[in-house]
């Protein structure tokens, strides 16, 4: 693995993360006009997800040169400023994108997002429009609606426990870096961050002050898409599950899809949070995985393509 860091305007720093194929065990011939498939993490993921352990390979099986983005703060990506990184706030890819289109401006890059990095991207496609530097996507268990994620949460047996592990990984990520922070002007009290049992309540203490937002709702509006998806303009395909505890069938927005000529998602009856698991659990062998299996088949058939994937796109 190869990474860069790269400063961004506001003093920070965040890392991109190229995968060497000859660790992964492949010989095939890279090349700087090879297609480029860049992952973005989901809430606290790093380049050494367990997801992307999976998805990478198969992504350098195809031929596709692998990059993932870093979050500030994760990864052993170092904090140099006073911010971490939020779901309404796509500067930093964007700051990412720029650099890797600098050194790469017209090869085909396909961007893979997963979670609350699929909340990254969708808020960088919808502001970019057809002006993007990615020429397709594909958004992977992504939560259309954060205010009504975060009620999802509330309910049940299990999503209150889910809530608390979500909250603890923050919980966990803002502290490592709290003497970053032993001079903010918003004088945290991070030892009451401890007590936190939802995102909600991490995000009133700590996100919105650092991004100025007034409100909780008013953070999770910005980074709600559901009434902004007819924005994109780039090839996206999207994989939701009936049945994820964030964005349940309920929730997704159906309708709006319905009416979209360049955004399509494909609904499972079940797949929960970034499973999708078709077999493993109590049975022998490997589990299998229908992400696998989609995600192989969608990016190989964009890295086939003899035009540009955006000759897909209906024109207005």
């Amino acid at each position: 693995m190869f990474r860069e860091l790269l400063s961004t305007p506001d003093g920070g720093t965040i890392s991109v993360d190229w995968y060497d194929p000859v660790q992964l065990g492949s010989s095939l011939p890279l090349s700087f006009s090879t297609p480029i498939a860049l992952f973005i993490p989901g809430l606290t993921g790093t380049s050494d997800a367990e997801y992307l352990r999976l998805l990478v390979p198969i992504a350098h099986s195809i031929g596709y040169r692998v990059v993932v983005v870093n979050y500030r703060g994760l990864g052993d990506t170092p904090l140099t400023s006073q911010r971490l990184y939020c779901a309404a706030n796509h500067e930093d890819l964007e700051q990412a994108l720029k650099h890797i289109r600098q050194l790469n401006p017209s090869v085909r890059l396909v961007a893979a997002a997963l979670s609350m990095g699929g909340t990254v991207l969708a808020g960088y496609l919808v502001k970019a429009g057809s002006s993007s530097l990615v020429d397709a996507a594909f958004l992977i268990s992504v939560c259309w609606d954060f205010n009504k994620g975060a009620k999802q949460l509330r309910t049940g047996l299990l999503n209150p426990i889910v809530n608390r592990l979500l909250t603890k990984l923050l919980v966990n990520a803002a502290l490592k870096h709290r003497a970053v922070f032993s001079n903010s002007p918003h004088n945290f009290d991070f030892d009451s961050f401890h007590s936190f049992t939802s995102l909600r309540q991490f995000d009133h203490a700590f996100t919105i002050r650092i991004f100025g937002y007034p409100s909780t709702d008013v953070y999770y509006e910005a980074a709600s898409y559901s009434d902004r998806i007819s924005s994109v303009k780039v090839p996206t395909f999207c994989l939701n599950a009936a049945d994820d505890m964030l964005a349940p069938e309920e929730d997704l927005p159906l309708k709006q899809l319905a009416s979209s000529d360049n955004v399509a998602m494909l609904m499972t009856a079940r797949g929960g949070h970034i499973g999708f698991m078709e077999s493993g659990g109590l049975s022998i062998g490997k589990p299998t995985y229908y992400l696998e299996r989609l995600f192989e088949q969608y990016m190989r058939a964009l890295f086939e393509m003899k035009e540009s994937p955006r000759s897909l796109v209906a024109t207005e």
